[in-house]
């Protein structure tokens, strides 16, 4: 819940809204004036750079969806789905958390993004994909249980993984740091649930 200091500005917003008959952006305004606050138009820079951070968001947020949706339905997931059940976590927590699994495929997650339209370089700035020395383009995780880490709005920016073999290494490999999407010294895990 919101404290009543939290709550402030958003009830200053709707009572000059309603007050003035007008709509959010011109309330913006009209406040902003009173306040003596300049507000700039963004830039067509910032506007790029906000279209191609919600693009990666875009990458990131499908390929929680397929890890997902994989997790519950595929036959190779079947030792990831016995994995969580030994480790008591019920469906609910399973479903609320959106719990995946990254298959052993060195190109599904790759393959089923571009089927979506969207690069090899937007997967790789994503943080879902990376290129080895020689160029190629491959998943970054690989047959392990996903799980998405969200922003406090709710949306996937990246995810932490779980190696599934006990042979494989590192044991648990999160997302690179990305910038404008993906920053674990500013991300606090299931935030937008406590909210």
């Amino acid at each position: 819940t919101l404290s009543l200091h939290d709550a402030l500005p958003i009830y200053i917003f709707t009572f000059v809204m309603k007050h003035e008959n007008i709509d959010f952006p011109a309330a913006l305004i009209s406040l902003a004036e009173r306040a003596g606050v300049e507000i700039k138009p963004r830039s067509d820079d910032q506007r790029r750079i906000d279209e191609r951070i919600e693009r990666l968001r875009g990458v990131v947020d499908q390929t929680a969806v397929f890890y997902h949706q994989l997790l519950w339905d595929a036959p190779e997931a079947a030792h990831a789905r016995d994995y969580v059940l030994k480790r008591g976590l019920s469906e609910a927590t399973i479903a609320q958390f959106k719990l995946g699994y990254a298959p052993r495929d060195w190109a599904a997650t790759l393959n089923h993004l571009k089927m979506l339209g969207y690069t090899a370089q937007d997967v790789m700035d994503a943080g879902c994909a990376s290129q080895n020395d020689e160029g190629r383009v491959y998943d970054r995780f690989r047959d392990r249980l996903m799980i998405p880490i969200h922003d406090e709005r709710g949306r996937a920016i990246g995810f932490g993984a779980r190696a599934l073999n006990p042979e494989d290494t590192p044991k648990y490999l999160n997302s690179p740091q990305s910038e404008g999407l993906f920053d674990k010294s500013r991300t606090l895990f299931a935030l937008h649930h406590a909210r």
